[in-house]
């Protein structure tokens, strides 16, 4: 073998061995022969290289959700040891010559640089920067109900940045062809049913959808439900109140509200609105659909209006009978139900005890309850709650 230590004067040494030798090679400050055989042999460490940053972190713009990487190449003795840094504040555990950042945040962008070191020197790498993209990519609308042999569609809705791209999918397989920001489902059949998801690429990576979209194709009136929110409404003579039709199905072509099973001229839209109601509003709703196939009710699940003035309970008296009872007058409204309890001390917090319910039906005046004492209390005072119907 030849020798050298300054590449200009060489010098010829024996081996010590007998085997033919194939290829050599250098790295990590040493070199390594390969004999027949597959024989291996090498020299001691050079002394005092030092470390060189080959390819130092590059900068990373990445997707919120996504992750990130950062990644640094060295030449010089080996072994080497890592430790990343962002913002100049040591990461704890960073200590691989790549650095990922799993699900990343607007939280997580900075300056992140590396410092290597061996045996007997250190290199410090040039800083790289993260950004992180907060980007949204929905489904709109989130249910889609077809009649069979209708279209409809859904949308991809995106925002934080610009798409180069877009996937549909059906549940976990990808729609050929289906690469617009709009997939159209033409001449619905049953079997289309299901959930559709897109992936949408951007320059700095892909992200899928949050949520999916639920199509259902309906064949008959008789999978189309309808249902009312609220069901009962207890209002004060005077307010508004607002009832809304829930249709789980297609959206019909139109609607009709009745009260007590008679149709209200103009009430026609989804919601029906009563404004400054009064006794004579106090009535039995419901509302049919129409749609290309027929017409649909909900004359079984109708919504109920209570009215009812809104004067507060009142407690008139309190007095102790001769039998040792606690007797409360109070006026209040028929056909409620009150709650009457009692409190020793007024004194923040009040605590309140629980004392009885009362239902009170008939016409609406003066009540009397007599409740026993609670124990030796030198004063006592009560109060009365009217209870949601």
């Amino acid at each position: 073998m030849l020798t050298s230590t300054n590449l200009t004067n060489w010098v010829t040494i024996q081996s010590g061995t007998l085997q033919e030798f194939k290829s050599a090679a250098f790295g990590s400050d040493t070199f390594v022969i390969v004999g027949r055989g597959g024989v291996f042999y090498q020299c001691d460490y050079l002394a005092n290289t030092p470390i060189n940053i080959v390819t130092p972190p590059a900068p990373v713009t990445a997707l919120a959700g996504n992750n990130a990487s950062f990644s640094v190449s060295v030449t010089g003795r080996a072994p080497f040891s890592y430790q990343w840094f962002k913002n100049g504040a040591l990461i704890s555990g960073a200590r691989a010559s790549t650095l990922t950042l799993r699900d990343v945040t607007p939280a997580d962008a900075g300056n992140f640089h590396v410092v290597v070191n061996n045996d007997t020197t250190s290199a410090t790498s040039p800083a790289a920067m993260l950004t992180v993209q907060p980007v949204n990519v929905g489904v709109h609308p989130p249910e889609v109900y077809l009649f069979v042999n209708t279209s409809g569609a859904f949308n991809a809705a995106v925002s934080g940045a610009t798409p180069l791209g877009y996937q549909w999918r059906r549940g976990d397989t990808p729609l050929a062809g289906a690469t617009n920001a709009t997939l159209v489902i033409n001449n619905a059949q049953t079997d289309d049913s299901g959930a559709y998801s897109v992936w949408v690429t951007f320059a700095a990576g892909q992200l899928p959808s949050t949520n999916a979209g639920l199509l259902s194709v309906i064949s008959s009136l008789e999978e189309i439900s309808l249902v009312l929110d609220p069901a009962y409404v207890d209002a004060p003579i005077g307010s508004m109140v607002e009832i809304a039709a829930i249709v789980a199905g297609p959206v019909p072509l139109s609607y009709q509200w009745l009260k007590n099973g008679e149709p209200m001229p103009g009430a026609t839209n989804a919601t029906l609105v009563l404004t400054n109601v009064q006794s004579a509003d106090a009535a039995e709703y419901t509302y049919y659909v129409v749609y290309p196939l027929g017409m649909l009710t909900n004359e079984f699940n109708p919504a109920f209006v209570n009215v009812f003035h809104a004067e507060p309970p009142v407690i008139t008296g309190s007095r102790l009978t001769a039998s040792g009872t606690m007797q409360n007058s109070f006026t209040g409204l028929s056909d409620r139900s009150y709650q009457l309890d009692y409190t020793t001390s007024l004194a923040p917090p009040v605590v309140w005890d629980f004392v009885e319910s009362i239902a009170l039906t008939g016409t609406a005046g003066a009540f009397q309850v007599s409740i026993p004492l609670f124990g030796v209390e030198s004063q006592a005072y009560f109060r009365i709650r009217i209870l949601p119907p």
